[in-house]
């Protein structure tokens, strides 16, 4: 039986704004054991069955049919954050849109921003706090400008009325199919030098399994595969929202090949407060600058239609 999780939502928009077998047979020196052997042997016609044979077969079936979740217990792990220097374009599929978001930030004191309650190789299960202004202050980075495509959007300077939060004006971007150049610099300023990055839109992967409404069974493990032509770095998100808006995700990175298979250890701590998740699978191309303190570019491509699975359980 599965006891209960505790679940830690999503304050990126204000930030942005975890005794073995014994193989020995025994036997005589002379013959290698061969007479006990013989000694033991029971010819079919001397055989008996014991009386519950019959419910041999039955047993196996229901033994097959039936598990147990991994003794899992959550690993409660406050993560924080010092410093936010990432900036990233979300290019959305099919005309859905362009997301730019702009944390060049220092948290002082560091930002308590997801719980973890268990990882293994690059996946892990995390529960966001509760979404809070955060206790920060925009860096001086000069002029920030981002071109897509040809469009040029302006983040906004450093001062604003939020904390760590840099909003984007100019557009909109028509489009920025795969292999659209995207690139980010600025002036520079006294706590971040010039810098000048680019990337591109890196190909769309395209789920092949789980499909919409699949089921998924918590305590066993989950497999997700995509497809796309020139990927080696991708992101999977099975995602919900919990009490209070905060997000609870089971999410792994920088993954290089399909299929991904998510360990049963992991599924085991999927809240058992919902029975549905948003699955987003996208690729990723990344930059980081040579400056000090260094600057990361992600260029993400996915959909915002992202397949919806089922959560079932043992």
């Amino acid at each position: 039986m599965r006891t209960g999780v505790p679940i830690a939502a999503p304050l990126l928009a204000l930030a942005l704004v975890t005794g073995g077998c014994d193989d020995e047979t025994t036997g005589t020196t002379d013959d290698g054991g061969a007479a006990d052997v013989a000694e033991d042997t029971v010819t079919p016609e001397d055989a008996e069955l014991p009386d519950d044979a019959g419910d041999l077969g039955e047993d196996v079936v229901e033994e097959a049919d039936s598990f147990a979740c991994p003794d899992v217990l959550p690993e409660d792990v406050t993560l924080t954050r010092e410093q936010s220097m990432l900036i990233t374009v979300d290019i959305h599929d099919s005309g859905e849109g362009v997301g730019v978001s702009t944390a060049v930030c220092r948290y002082e004191p560091p930002l308590e921003w997801a719980t973890q309650l268990g990882q293994s190789d690059g996946c892990r299960v995390l529960h966001w706090l509760p979404a809070a202004v955060p206790v920060g202050s925009n860096l001086v980075t000069g002029e920030i400008s981002v071109d897509i495509g040809g469009t040029v959007l302006t983040v906004a300077p450093a001062e604003g009325s939020i904390p760590c939060y840099r909003p984007t004006s100019g557009g909109p971007v028509s489009g920025a199919p795969a292999g659209t150049t995207v690139r980010v610099w600025s002036t520079g300023g006294a706590d971040v030098p010039a810098f000048d990055l680019s990337a591109t839109v890196p190909e769309l992967p395209a789920v092949a399994e789980p499909l919409d409404g699949d089921t998924l069974t918590a305590c066993l493990p989950w497999h997700v595969a995509w497809t796309a032509a020139d990927v080696s770095d991708v992101r999977v998100v099975f995602q919900t929202t919990l009490e209070g808006s905060r997000r609870f995700a089971l999410s792994c990175r920088d993954l290089t090949v399909s299929p991904l298979t998510v360990p049963a250890e992991l599924t085991t701590l999927w809240t058992t407060a919902r029975d549905r998740a948003d699955l987003e699978v996208r690729s990723v191309h990344r930059v980081v600058s040579t400056t000090d303190p260094a600057v990361t570019l992600e260029v993400t491509h996915g959909t915002l239609r992202a397949p919806s699975v089922n959560i079932g359980w043992p």
